[in-house]
């Protein structure tokens, strides 16, 4: 199942990669360049993509939010900065043990990466995420 959620998150990051132009048009046409190529992720083939849209970022900057389901039960989002702004890198942002949430890194997209987080197949509900799912034992 980790082997699909890479495969999952690489398929978006080579989509967003190449739906995007340069950033070399005037500021109106590159934002909605921006965001017609954010929202084209919605149409990846073979991945439930449940959301894909331009966010505004804690420093007033914008990045692509996808997110996404892989069966049964893992719920991941990715945080893409724009083209323009990307330095080439992926981090898996990671939380460990029985976390559960998705979290946003923010100040990571700021620096240029595309993050990505992941429930780890669970809610963060600690006293239960585990008693009757046998799928998660």
């Amino acid at each position: 199942m980790q082997r699909g959620f890479h495969h999952g998150l690489l398929v978006v990051m080579l989509a967003t990669a190449f739906a995007w132009g340069g950033g070399s048009e005037p500021a109106a046409q590159t934002n909605a360049a921006d965001r017609l190529g954010c929202e084209a992720l919605r149409n990846i083939r073979n991945l439930t993509i449940t959301a894909a849209e331009l966010f505004d970022g804690a420093d007033g900057g914008h990045y692509c939010y996808v997110k996404g389901i892989l069966p049964p039960a893992i719920q991941f989002h990715v945080q893409l900065p724009l083209p323009r702004n990307w330095n080439g890198r992926f981090l898996q942002w990671g939380d460990g043990g029985k976390d559960g949430d998705l979290d946003f890194a923010d100040h990571r997209v700021r620096e240029g990466y595309a993050v990505a987080n992941s429930n780890t197949g669970h809610d963060n509900d600690p006293a239960n995420w585990v008693a009757d799912n046998f799928t998660c034992r």
